[in-house]
């Protein structure tokens, strides 16, 4: 089991690791970092950009390092720093070369290697492997990898194995897939290299821009940690997030998802934006957890469930009598908002194409607790009409249960109770009431409690006991809206259970909008899709085009294709790899040229860039995947 407890925060211990002055893991703070986008070689402008990230707050700084002219450079960019007197840690991220990692290690506090492509290229054929071949390709890595090791363990320095989903080695996707176990098998096989050297000095990350992937490599990770007792600190990070508040809320759900059940030692909000832009939430997120996380102080059985694999409970599928509202089963996960909540205008790319929500609630109290009576919800475009949803607050069940609902006049079709018990036992009986009393083709619940994601994995575990179908609301309401990266990271962690069938936001997020941020949050979770989604990385010192300027032109030409997933990566080093599961894929193969992708294939190669948009463009009306904008569209 990869926490000892789902329902009380508690965060795993690791061991302490030093990087240069800066300590991490422990009882240390969540540390926070960034990247920088300049060219490595570019010494000052690095040195510069170094200094602006420090302002910020960032504190451990790292700097691509692709080839042995840039690992020299981390030289002179050291120097200059330190006789500025800026001794943040520098990280050198190292790909494909193992003589630029060898140079690097001599000059910065921490190197960065990906298992991956650090002695070998990245696979995609999933023809079957002797053993004896994965035995070969075992001790191929280990020779080409020992001399660094070495020479981190005689400097003092320390490692960071960062895995990626989509850039596994060709050996580990023929015996383990292009997997969350595939990543922490390539994970473990590295730590083992590190431990026959009798060097500790790790960090270990598992990124991924897929965010369930994501959560579920890391708990897998810690899981086999806690099996081989080993305990080494971990960064968090879902990578390609993309720019802007999506980008954030993404990365949001992905790290405080984990943040939330005690895993994660150090952060980096990757953004498709300027560098100083990341660390702000990231250092949100990780004041978030630095002091521990309220609990719902309760202990309960986990029936050993399997909880490092996506098996969400199965739920039946309620509807009105004219299904314009349903929930559960292969249902989308609809949305109910409060009639007063804020609109923000000017935040994001995406707002003239977010959804209305599709209930509303015409309520001035902030919370439920305030009220007595039942709330009913009116549709989103016909205040006037009922939809056929109504949510009960219930503390006790028992036999004047009309009093709360009449049972014979008016009753709807849809009946949501929100359970405000507190202890375990009453949770059960009323539960169980509920299930004897009332149709289960049109009853949901939802729960109060001190903490979202302790209450609603509670419920979640109630409902497994009982063998019932019922669908469950996540409803926040009051104080628990008024920061979007805690109720995002609570989100993450419920949705990436499969916890959550519906969502209402009983009091409007801060800074983001209700909708915007209901609609984002589940997006990100796969729970809903309603716009196209980009996998966009952060641009650094490899970046072969203005990666901002572009992601934004994609964005305005191609967000309203639902459903479409494109990669927009600003080089080939991770590029074909951290889009896998992109549909088309845009990807800097050269100084102002650029691939295009469909799938994992490449199928255009070195178009200039100035041109890339329009043949992007091109090439998704050749696959039959575009859709002329609704404003485009000539009257009928």
């Amino acid at each position: 089991m990869y926490t000892t407890n789902r329902l009380r925060y508690k965060r795993f211990k690791t061991r302490t690791v030093r990087i240069g002055d800066l300590l991490l893991g422990g009882n240390q703070p969540i540390r926070v970092q960034s990247m920088t986008n300049t060219l490595t070689t570019d010494v000052a402008a690095t040195v510069a950009q170094v200094e602006t990230l420090v302002q910020a707050g960032c504190e451990l700084v790292r700097i691509t390092a692709p080839g042995i002219k840039d690992a020299q450079a981390l030289k002179e960019i050291r120097a200059t720093l330190h006789s500025r007197g800026v001794k943040v840690p520098l990280c050198a991220d190292i790909h494909f070369s193992p003589r630029a990692a060898l140079e690097a290690a001599l000059h910065v506090e921490k190197v960065r290697i990906n298992p991956g492509n650090f002695s070998g290229r990245p696979g995609r054929d999933t023809a079957e492997i002797s053993e004896a071949q994965y035995d070969e390709g075992r001790d191929k890595a280990r020779e080409a990898f020992r001399p660094l090791v070495q020479l981190l363990k005689r400097e003092g320095k320390a490692l960071r194995i960062g895995t990626n989903h989509g850039s596994l080695s060709q050996r580990m996707v023929q015996r383990w897939g292009d997997t969350p176990r595939g990543m922490v098998e390539s994970a473990l096989e590295y730590i083992r290299f590190c431990e026959e050297e009798n060097f500790h000095n790790l960090v270990l990350s598992m990124k991924a821009s897929n965010v369930r992937v994501m959560v579920y490599a890391y708990r897998e990770l810690v899981e086999r940690m806690r099996e081989n007792e080993m305990n080494y600190p971990l960064h968090l990070g879902v990578t390609e997030a993309g720019g802007g508040i999506e980008g954030i809320l993404k990365s949001a759900q992905g790290i405080g998802a984990l943040l939330e059940d005690g895993i994660g030692d150090t952060v980096r909000v990757s953004l498709t934006d300027p560098p100083e832009m990341e660390v702000q939430p990231a250092s949100r997120l990780a004041a978030l957890f630095d002091k521990g996380r309220a609990s719902a102080g309760l202990a309960y059985p986990e029936a050993g469930l399997d909880w490092t694999s996506w098996s969400p409970r199965q739920t039946r599928e309620i509807c009105d009598r004219e299904k314009r509202f349903c929930i559960g089963g292969r249902s989308q996960v609809p949305v109910t908002l409060m009639s007063n909540a804020q609109h923000v205008p000017g935040i994001s790319e995406m707002e003239d194409r977010l959804p209305e929500p599709d209930s509303r609630i015409p309520a001035e109290p902030s919370a439920l607790a305030d009220l007595e009576a039942p709330v009913t919800l009116f549709d989103s475009d016909r205040v006037d009409d009922r939809v056929s949803r109504r949510i009960v607050p219930v503390d006790v069940i028992h036999d004047d249960i009309s009093s709360w609902v009449d049972l014979k006049e008016d009753m709807p079709e849809l009946l949501q109770f929100h359970i405000r018990a507190r202890e375990v036992p009453q949770i059960n009986s009323i539960v169980q009431y509920i299930s004897e009393h009332f149709s289960a083709e049109r009853t949901l619940l939802s729960i109060e409690g001190e903490n979202l994601v302790h209450r609603y994995r509670l419920l979640d575990q109630v409902l497994r006991r009982q063998g019932s179908q019922m669908p469950v609301d996540l409803l926040a309401q009051g104080g628990e809206c008024a920061d979007p990266l805690s109720l995002a990271s609570q989100l993450g962690a419920l949705l990436a259970d499969g916890i959550g069938q519906s969502l209402t936001l009983l009091g409007d997020v801060a800074l983001t909008g209700s909708r915007l941020f209901a609609f984002t949050v589940l997006q990100g979770a796969g729970a809903r899709i309603f716009s196209t989604e980009f996998v966009s990385c952060p641009s650094c010192g490899r970046t072969l085009f203005d990666l901002e300027e572009t992601s934004r032109a994609i964005r305005a030409r191609t967000s309203h294709l639902t459903g479409l997933k494109i990669g927009i990566m600003g080089c080939i080093v991770n590029g074909p790899g951290e889009m896998a599961d992109a549909d088309f894929g845009y990807v800097g193969s050269a100084a102002g040229k650029v691939d295009l992708y469909v799938g994992h294939d490449v199928v255009r190669k070195n178009i200039p860039s100035a041109e890339a948009v329009d043949a992007l463009i091109e090439l998704i009306r050749e696959h039959g995947k575009w859709e002329e904008p609704e404003e485009a569209q000539a009257p009928a």
